[in-house]
């Protein structure tokens, strides 16, 4: 995904990584920069430049993700137990 590859992005001197776990993301909204501004929305921003259909792209890869947060996990199993 293009979010990896922005986090992967730099040099050997500039901090280049090469590779990050996913449970990272999770911590780029606690990543302020000077601004006060997160890391999230660096990387948006960043990848929204690179490709102008950035968002498009990425609500209809994600849009089913986010749908799914709107379920508690004990409310499934309680319903799976039902059947």
């Amino acid at each position: 995904m293009k979010i990896g590859n922005c986090l992967n992005a730099g040099s050997k001197k500039n901090g280049q990584a090469d590779g990050f776990h996913l449970d990272a993301l999770s911590k780029t909204i606690n990543i302020l920069d000077k601004n006060k501004s997160t890391m999230l929305t660096w990387l948006v921003e960043n990848l929204k430049e690179k490709d102008p259909e950035f968002e498009m792209k990425f609500k209809l890869e994600l849009g089913p993700v986010y749908l799914c947060t709107k379920y508690k996990v004990d409310d499934i199993k309680k319903e799976i137990e039902k059947k």
